[in-house]
């Protein structure tokens, strides 16, 4: 069995944090991408943010980003979002059409 040298393991690593920042998910009707852990936002997942800031407001971790939206529009849910909403509000909603 052949081990990969360490310097490799390094580079996949470090690959995988700048691909990271390329990966996103467009938001359609909000229903299958998760408002925590999907990278929706350009800044990156939520989780990510909140974790760091606010581990307190985390309390529905399988919602979806669909609780952002209603008649097509951002809602700001809770207060605690207030931190992370001007994000919010930079992405477009193609309601019309599922997550993408």
């Amino acid at each position: 069995m052949h081990l990969l040298h360490s310097g490799t393991w390094k580079f996949i690593a470090e690959s995988k944090q700048i691909a990271k920042k390329y990966m996103k998910v467009g938001i359609g009707n909000g229903e299958h991408a998760s408002l925590w852990y999907d990278p929706w936002l350009k800044e990156g997942a939520l989780i990510d943010h909140v974790g760091k800031l606010h581990p307190d407001i985390i309390t529905h971790p399988d919602w979806k980003v669909s609780v952002l939206i209603q008649n097509n529009n951002w809602i700001q849910p809770v207060h605690s979002f207030a931190t992370f909403w001007d994000w919010v509000l930079k992405m477009d909603i193609h309601a019309q059409r599922e997550d993408f």
